[in-house]
Parts: C-alpha cells; structure tokens; sequence
C-alpha cells in the first residue's frame, strides 16, 4: 500500500456538488507529488515538510462560477491509516477570473497521542496562487504557517513564502525560478532555534516527448549553520546542481 500514491473514487452528484473517497494528493501547496508536473526538480522546504496526500472522504462545492469550497475528513496525514486517534479537518476555499486562481487551505487535526497525558495537534494554513501572465509566462504564490500545539506547553510554529516565475521559450524549453523564505524561529525545519533559510533554485525543462531534462542549480543559505560542508562541518551555505529526466506516461 505504501507505494500508491493515490486511488480514488469520484461520485458527481450532482453539477456543483462531487464527493471524492479515497487515498488523494494534498489540497495544501503549490507543488505536487507528481514530479513531471513541477517545473522545478527538488522540492521546496514548504513541500518536503508536507503534507503530501490524505485518506477519507471530501467534498467539493461549486458554489458559483468563481467560487468553490471544499471540505473533508481524512485520516493521519500521509497515511493510509488511522494509527492517532481522531479525524483531520480539511477545507479550502478557491478563485478563479481571469488568469487568477487562488486558493485558501486549512488541515488541522490530533498529530500525536504517543506522550502520556500530552495531545499534540498540528494547525496549517495555506495560500496558494497562480497568475497567467500571457500563455507563455506563468506566476505562482505560495504561503503557508504551520503551528504544532501541545495539549500541555508552548506552541511552536514555523513559516514560509515561495514565490515561482515559468517561462515557456517555445514547446521544447521552459525555464522556472523558485525563490523561497523559511522562519524557523523554533527549529522544526533546521533543528537550529532562531533560523531562517532563503533558497533559489532555477530550472530548464527540455521537453523531448514524454521525456523531459531537467538541468537545475540551486543555491540556499540560512541565518545559522543549518547546513553541512563536504568535510562534515557545520555551514551556513548551501549549493547543487542537480540532472534529472522525467519520464511521463
């Protein structure tokens, strides 16, 4: 089970309402599990630390031809089970005119019950959206505050902005910029206490039919020494280059 990304089942049932049950990608975020649909290679900090999918029973409104609203109830994020006990809230609140979609995301839910008289809920909320520019140029926001509160003790929390810029040369080639910002004041993202990271990462896409080569070089720098050099030691920079090939079908 651990390697199905997603299976479904989708009930229309009626034009403006559709229940979807099953094991689905994640309503929250820009960037998608699915790698030949991200222009970008590697991952955002904001993707890499989820969520990535749900398990439970959603439903989709179409409230009107601009509006839509959806809420579900979902088992243990990125989980086919249940393994804390309770439910999940999802919901998200989308708009599209124009070139503009926009979307408001919540997922809140019990993320630990394992510490003796100590629940542990997580709360994230998230704004995604994309902007059409032209039919060759392409704008994308994505914002997102994750809160871990404990039952018992201080919550702890952690912050992010990524802003994403695609151009279309021609069918062949693409080029995406991803500029990002993690607050990291509480070390859930780094493990370092007052940290905050910047990454930029610029990518090709060379799109040879279902194949497409990816070429990126990415550089990242933190306020403390997140990082590890090549020797081992701690740093405060960070620099890739990465060759991927994707293959779609």
């Amino acid at each position: 089970l651990a390697v199905i990304k997603q299976l479904y089942v989708s009930y229309g049932a009626t034009d403006k309402l559709t229940f979807t049950l099953g094991n689905f990608g994640t309503h929250v975020g820009y960037e998608v599990i699915d790698a030949p649909a991200n222009v970008n290679y590697s991952t955002s900090y904001m993707f890499s630390n989820g969520p990535f999918y749900h398990t439970g029973l959603k439903a989709d409104f179409a409230v009107s031809d601009n509006f839509g609203f959806m809420v579900g109830l979902f088992n243990d994020t990125d989980s086919k089970i249940d393994e804390v006990s309770g439910k999940h809230l999802g919901a998200q609140l989308s708009f599209s005119a124009g070139g503009l979609d926009a979307y408001l995301n919540y997922i809140g839910g019990k993320d630990d019950d394992s510490v003796s008289d100590n629940e542990i809920f997580g709360h994230q909320v998230d704004l995604t959206a994309t902007y059409a520019v032209s039919d060759a140029f392409g704008l994308g926001l994505n914002s997102t505050v994750k809160t871990v509160a404990p039952e018992k003790g201080d919550n702890t929390s952690w912050f992010g902005a990524v802003l994403y810029a695609n151009y279309a040369f021609n069918d062949a080639f693409t080029l995406g910029l991803r500029g990002e910002y993690i607050g990291d004041d509480d070390g859930l993202i780094s493990g370092v206490g007052g940290n905050s990271i910047t990454s930029l990462t610029l990518s090709g896409n060379v799109h040879l039919g279902p194949i497409t080569l990816i070429p990126e070089v990415r550089l990242d720098s933190s306020a403390e020494d997140a990082f590890l050099d090549e020797a081992g030691s701690p740093t405060n920079q960070s620099a890739a280059f990465i060759f991927a090939a994707v293959y779609a079908f």
